[in-house]
């Protein structure tokens, strides 16, 4: 996880300057010794590694080695086991998140930002009061599930699978790879956002979380090593913290 934090939460400082803008990038089971700054030397993180240099590295945030417990403890400050994500969630056993845990999400709104999620949720997606739109942010661009065909934006390898592609709760189908499409969908965000107002924006993307796939090309680069595609979608991953 890398993240440009802000400090203070009121809409106005003492002085009264608009606070700033808050961005968290969130990747999606990356190992901890992928990246450059931590040691990694198979794929170049460039945009990953200017972060963490220039940045404060917080480097005991302990939740669980899986993605849901993750996403659900940074936007709760609690343990999984008590903001109801458990580990992970399988299939419909667990309707999501707890509906009484605040989130920081709805901190952030109550304080004078705009609340945008644009990447993956998966803290509750069968019913609606879990979706992203009722838990505290303004704007959702996404997937709501696990996992999805990172092209076509289906649940698994056919389109047989239901569509998990989603703006402010509503399908959308769109040619691209989603980690570049997230990408630009935060931008377009920021740029037309009035600049006196602040915002939070998270994004949680859904790489490198299986199945892994990525444009050939940078698959091209990593077939000297083993599981090229996971390699393939934290490069392209870097590349879109980059653009950001």
């Amino acid at each position: 996880m890398t993240a440009i934090p802000a400090s203070g939460v009121s809409p106005q400082s003492a002085d009264g300057d608009t606070p700033p803008n808050i961005v968290v990038f969130l990747s999606d089971d990356m190992g901890w010794g992928q990246p450059g700054f931590n040691g990694g030397d198979e794929v170049a993180t460039p945009s990953i590694d200017r972060i963490a240099e220039e940045g404060i590295r917080l480097t005991q945030f302990y939740v669980a080695p899986v993605c849901t417990a993750t996403r659900g403890a940074l936007l709760t400050g609690r343990y999984s086991w008590k903001n109801g994500t458990g580990v992970r969630f399988t299939g419909r056993t667990s309707m999501g998140m707890r509906l009484d845990e605040r989130t920081l999400a709805e901190a952030l709104r109550d304080a004078g930002y705009a609340t945008w999620l644009v990447g993956k949720w998966h803290l509750g997606q069968w019913q609606r009061e879990h979706l992203p739109l009722q838990r505290g942010f303004d704007h959702h661009y996404g997937l709501y599930g696990a996992e999805i065909d990172s092209f076509s934006h289906h649940r698994g390898r056919t389109r047989d699978l239901a569509l998990d592609w989603h703006r402010n709760g509503r399908p959308v189908v769109e040619a691209g790879y989603s980690t570049l499409l997230l990408a630009d969908e935060a931008v377009q965000l920021m740029d037309r956002h009035d600049p006196s107002d602040p915002f939070f924006l998270f994004l949680p993307f859904n790489a490198v979380h299986n199945p892994n796939d990525a444009p050939q090309e940078y698959i091209d680069q990593y077939s000297h090593l083993e599981n090229p595609k996971q390699r393939a979608q934290l490069a392209v991953m870097d590349l879109a913290i980059g653009q950001v």
